[in-house]
């Protein structure tokens, strides 16, 4: 049976693995920097910047890279349950106590992955409940 889905366009693979190993640049590129790097011109990746984000070849470039929605749900959902820890003589001890840095910097990962503008937190006492679901809807993948 032949498949008769489309495959990512090479601009799409090269974004795909510019997003993947963004985080290892000393300094990370912007979004629209990602797709200028991948070869869109800069128009395009200032006007058309959400619409390729969130193309299925995108998201299908992802996959052939391992980076499934399932994969990055988890990877979220495992930093919205992040407790804090500290280190003391040598071994690391957990705490029942949220980590808040974890978790909202997790938040504003997908808030800017999905477009949406980032927080602006005024108090340093928040609790933020997101569920698998929401991630995947945020992300597209529902």
């Amino acid at each position: 049976m032949a498949n008769n889905k489309l495959s990512p366009t090479e601009k799409q693979k090269r974004l795909a693995i510019e997003i993947i190993e963004n985080d290892k640049r000393p300094v990370p590129l912007n979004k629209t920097q990602l797709l200028e790097k991948a070869g869109y011109a800069h128009a395009t990746a200032i006007t058309k910047q959400q619409e390729i984000l969130t193309s299925e070849g995108l998201q299908m470039a992802f996959a052939n890279n391992g980076i499934t929605g399932s994969r990055i749900t988890k990877v979220l959902d495992d930093a919205m349950q992040a407790n804090q820890t500290s280190a003391f003589q040598g071994k690391i001890h957990k705490s029942d106590s949220p980590d808040h840095k974890i978790r909202l910097s997790a938040l504003n990962l997908v808030g800017d992955f999905a477009g949406l503008k980032k927080l602006n937190i005024q108090s340093t006492n928040i609790n933020v409940n997101i569920d698998k679901e929401d991630i995947e809807g945020i992300l597209g993948f529902a």
